[in-house]
């Protein structure tokens, strides 16, 4: 009896886990439509970036560049869903590019986008870092693929 009860929560267990495949997005999330932008107070059921990680704070570090010798890039996440990003193209003189607005949280609450519309960066956050993704969603890969990576200042 004893062997019938465990077998019986083992599948029941098994059961409740998610046969998703591990991506940044679920199959169906469209990043590139503004019909699926989550407001960030809108939060996902279950732990997720948004409601598990101390995501807000300053973010700092230098993205690839195809012509200049980098991007300088900081982005101010702020718990009331607004952000700021400033951007220096190294090598190119000392002009500062600076965008504001609103934070919109994507897929399963791990993706946000920085301001509205499809051209806007998209970044996966994890713990103390955001990693800078395509305009699909997708992670970054090849030989420069950590240093598409932002990570946050402590105070």
């Amino acid at each position: 009896m004893k062997r019938i009860s465990l077998i019986s929560i083992v599948l029941l267990i098994a059961g409740c886990t998610s046969a998703q495949p591990n991506n940044n997005l679920a199959a169906n999330d469209n990043v590139n439509s503004n019909t699926r932008l989550q407001p960030a107070e809108l939060t996902p059921v279950g732990d997720t970036s948004q409601n598990a990680l101390d995501w807000n704070g300053t973010y700092q570090g230098t993205l690839p560049c195809a012509s200049c010798e980098g991007i300088a890039t900081t982005v101010q996440l702020n718990r009331d869903n607004s952000f700021t990003m400033s951007s220096q193209y190294l090598g190119e003189g000392d002009k500062v590019f600076s965008s504001e607005g609103k934070l919109f949280w994507l897929g399963r609450g791990n993706i946000i986008r920085l301001g509205e519309g499809e051209s806007q960066p998209l970044f996966l956050v994890g713990e103390n870092q955001l990693f800078m993704l395509d305009r699909q969603g997708n992670r970054i890969t090849g030989a420069l693929a950590e240093h598409y990576r932002l990570e946050k200042v402590q105070p």
